[in-house]
């Protein structure tokens, strides 16, 4: 995305445990910006360089519970869930989502966060924030 900086990053050693097939990319943004629940198919290293964000994982056997879409979105979920707020679900199946056990942390500058494959997760800025995002295969 931006040449001057990916040549001052240096990728993780823990992404280099797998094959070739490496994405890297950079995540800037005011607090409150979210990225709704969703999963990605490869594994991800999730690098905080400044500013805090809060990260909430859902395992991917829950996925029948979290409703995921149907056709070319189906790594994201129809629940508009926010963690400062009552998630937005229909009444049958609130009970459920609300049930449904869960880790989460709120990442700081320095820290990463390894996201294995098909792990659901939910990201809100606590604050300004600048992150990058390390995908590969295993």
């Amino acid at each position: 995305q931006i040449p001057e900086l990916a040549s001052m990053v240096e990728v993780p050693i823990y992404c280099s445990l797998g094959t070739d097939h490496r994405l890297v990319n950079a995540w800037i943004g005011p607090a409150g910006t979210v990225t709704p629940l969703h999963f990605d198919s490869t594994h991800n290293c999730l690098v905080q360089i400044a500013g805090h964000k809060y990260v909430r994982l859902y395992a991917p056997e829950l996925s029948d519970i979290l409703r995921p879409n149907s056709g070319s979105k189906c790594n994201s979920s129809t629940i508009d869930f926010r963690w400062d707020r009552s998630p937005q679900v229909p009444a049958k199946e609130s009970q459920s989502f609300l049930l449904a056990p869960y880790v989460e942390c709120v990442l700081g500058p320095g820290d990463l966060l390894f996201l294995p494959a098909n792990w659901w997760h939910y990201v809100h800025s606590l604050s300004s924030s600048f992150s990058i995002s390390f995908w590969f295969a295993s």
